[in-house]
């Protein structure tokens, strides 16, 4: 049976990488005795897998993973057990079940909401003309997306790709300190970092990639046409 586990990663452990969450859950299921299915072969392992990885130095409250046991207890029970081994940074929100025949949560995820904010001290604001605050900047993000094309630059083995990413934006909120964006991700990636780059860009700043900080809200699949958290495809048992 396959079980979804929903956490959080802020704090000091958002600057632990991927594949080293990847090793961090496989102990701790461990070490909070869940009798876990493995793979054959010369090196078994737990079968497992996550949603869309979470880029270096990002926080999110909405983290999944799926992982095959061969028993369970009870979900706020084994949401506790997993917490009483967890790091600082890291809580399981939720232990759900999964429905026979569910995707992972990895090919399922469908929109990803985040919110991007600047570091603190590497703000932008005063630099530019017409924006000399935090609040100008932000509120001039709606006419920039309001155009019919939305070009983000990615930097690649084959040197610059340029996407227009404007038919994958579902929505977005100019707030007073922050920007939030909600994008489809099933045929392409859109890292609302990079929207906000594109923006700088047509103001004529030059802005730092490390000057932006980005946290994953909520991550959705749509089931039958609508749209509902990765939490939710599962059940409380």
């Amino acid at each position: 049976m396959k079980v979804r586990v929903k956490f959080t990663k802020t704090g000091p452990v958002k600057f632990i990488g991927h594949l080293d969450v990847m090793r961090y859950f496989q102990k701790a299921l461990r070490r909070a005795d869940f009798s876990m299915k493995l793979t054959e072969g010369f090196s078994p392992h737990p079968v497992m897998s996550f949603a869309a990885p979470l880029a270096l130095g990002d926080t999110s409250e909405c983290e999944y993973m799926d992982v095959e046991l061969l028993s369970v207890t009870h979900s706020d029970r084994m949401r506790d057990e997993l917490n009483a081994v967890m790091a600082e940074g890291i809580e399981v929100l939720s232990v759900r079940l999964l429905p026979e025949g569910a995707k992972n949560a990895m090919s399922s995820t469908a929109v990803i909401d985040s919110r991007v904010r600047f570091r603190q001290g590497m703000e932008p604001f005063g630099r530019i003309p017409g924006y000399p605050d935090r609040e100008a900047f932000f509120s001039g993000i709606n006419d920039f997306l309001l155009s019919d094309e939305v070009t983000i630059v990615k930097t690649g083995k084959k040197g610059e790709i340029r996407k227009n990413v404007k038919p994958f934006i579902r929505s977005w909120i100019s707030e007073t300190d922050a920007f939030f964006l909600s994008a489809d991700v099933r045929e392409t990636f859109v890292n609302p970092k990079h929207i906000l780059q594109a923006y700088a860009s047509s103001l004529e700043l030059d802005l730092d990639p490390l000057s932006l900080t980005s946290h994953r809200v909520e991550l959705y699949t749509e089931i039958d046409g609508s749209m509902i958290t990765l939490e939710d495809v599962g059940q409380v048992f």
